[in-house]
C-alpha cells in the first residue's frame, strides 16, 4: 500500500524536516528529511511493506536550521 502526503512551510523562514518511523522494517518514506523554504511544499511518498496488527506511529520533526 502507498500514499503521498504534501507537507508545506507556511513559516517566514526556512525549515528543516526529518521523518522517523517506529516500525522501519514495515514501511519506507520518501524523502526521510530535507529542507522547506517560506510557503515551498513536498510531497512525501509513504509505502507499507507489510501489514501489522501493531499500531505504528510516524513522526515529522521541523526546525530552523542553524547558522554557522
Amino acid at each position: 500500500m502507498e500514499t503521498v502526503s504534501t507537507i508545506t512551510n507556511h513559516s517566514n523562514e526556512k525549515l528543516v524536516y526529518k521523518i522517523l518511523v517506529t516500525a522501519p522494517e514495515l514501511f519506507l518514506v520518501y524523502p526521510h528529511s530535507g529542507e522547506l523554504y517560506p510557503e515551498q511544499s513536498t510531497e512525501i511518498k509513504l509505502t507499507m511493506l507489510r501489514i501489522s496488527q501493531c499500531e505504528e506511529q510516524i513522526h515529522i520533526f521541523f526546525a530552523k536550521p542553524s547558522i554557522k
